[in-house]
């Protein structure tokens, strides 16, 4: 009785290899691993045998784990921008999945200022500026009525010391009356 290791390898093709590896274009697809170096660069391929099977089929099986993993080389057609291996599109879907949670994460730090009462509205904040600017311009159209008796008959320096005195008066009047934040009803009221 003979055992395994009395047998001679018998020779076989590169279309028997390939189909013992459920590959689909045959000896073709063998050329192509050989060529990559995914099946040992030692075995003959033109000298193929059974004992090269085992070789062959745990080499091929190391290969699909590691393309499974995400580390196996990127093997694509240079022509194709489409084409992206598994690891690429990992890290495509972790950046995206970062920017996503910065977005959620600002969007938190900005709802909970807005409750702090640090930040407001721009509709609101627009509504502020504009009541301030019309207050500032109502008091400096006031100006010129309030000084014009004190200038007549007046030199030109106590002229120009009447006008600073009194725009500077103007000016700190109005940055002693602090800034109010519209309430939601204005908003309301703005966009109808």
């Amino acid at each position: 009785m003979s055992t395994i290791s009395d047998r001679k390898p018998k020779k076989i093709t590169q279309t028997a290899l390939a189909q013992h590896l459920c590959l689909p274009r045959g000896d073709r697809s063998i050329r192509e691993l050989f060529d990559k170096q995914i099946l040992p660069s030692d075995i003959d391929r033109q000298n193929l045998t059974t004992a090269d099977f085992d070789r062959c089929r745990v080499a091929y099986i190391l290969h699909l784990r590691k393309t499974a993993a995400g580390r196996a080389p990127k093997e694509v057609d240079p022509d194709d921008e489409d084409a992206l291996d598994l690891a690429t599109e990992r890290a495509l879907l972790a950046r995206q999945q970062r920017l996503e949670s910065v977005k959620r994460t600002e969007g938190h730090v900005i709802k909970n200022q807005k409750a702090a009462g640090q930040l407001i509205e721009r509709g609101k904040q627009i509504l502020a500026s504009s009541a301030m600017n019309a207050r500032i311009r109502s008091e400096l159209l006031k100006h010129p009525k309030r000084v014009v008796k004190q200038l007549r008959g007046k030199d030109e320096d106590r002229m120009l010391e009447i006008l600073f005195d009194d725009v500077y008066f103007v000016l700190k009047s109005l940055s002693e009356v602090p800034i109010e934040v519209v309430d939601d009803t204005a908003d309301e009221d703005m966009d109808d």
